[in-house]
């Protein structure tokens, strides 16, 4: 196993509207201006400065531009920390650095009335690996039935459900083994 200082960092790159996030290899002509941190724009921002006051005592100012000035910014993530995260992801067509894409098929959505047995250590987006799981169905105080789920993830995460809740984890996919050492 490769310690954190010999992993291979890759950059992420995330899209709001997808929201399914680009890896790149670091070298990547695609994301080289966040790389090198090129600026992104220099906007022209009001400033006004204090120079004194009146002669009644109100403060003067002078209206002046200050350059603001904005940068593009890498974000870094090692092929490990990817791999565990639960960061919907593809890889980058341009380098194709050579990680398995578990987005590019649509995650299974489950109701969570309808978990089993079978989703216990399975990884849900958003919450975790789904550790245990209460279904409580009872009458309310008008003596309609009603139904809610307590579910417990890793890392102490635990919510109560409504039936109709969804949730979801990622399709199994065949994961090559991409290390070439």
């Amino acid at each position: 196993m490769r310690s954190q200082q010999d992993a291979e960092w890759l950059v992420i790159n995330k899209s709001s509207k997808s929201g399914i996030a680009i890896i790149h290899k670091v070298g990547c002509g695609a994301i080289r201006h966040q790389v090198e941190q090129d600026v992104r724009e220099e906007l022209p921002s009001r400033d006004f400065t204090r120079i004194g006051q009146d002669a009644t005592g109100a403060p003067l100012y002078r209206e002046s531009t200050r350059w603001d000035t904005y940068r593009y910014e890498a974000s870094y993530i090692t092929r490990d920390e990817l791999l565990h995260s639960d960061l919907r992801y593809r890889p980058c067509r341009v380098c194709n650095p050579g990680i398995p894409s578990h987005s590019q098929a649509k995650p299974i959505t489950i109701h969570v009335a309808d978990l089993k047995d079978r989703h216990l250590g399975k990884f849900f987006f958003g919450w975790g690996i789904l550790e245990r799981f209460i279904i409580t169905g009872q009458r309310n105080e008008n003596g309609q039935p009603e139904l809610f789920v307590d579910a417990y993830f890793d890392e102490g995460v635990s919510h109560r459900f409504q039936p109709d809740e969804v949730l979801e984890y990622p399709r199994q996919s065949s994961v090559k083994n991409t290390d070439r050492d």
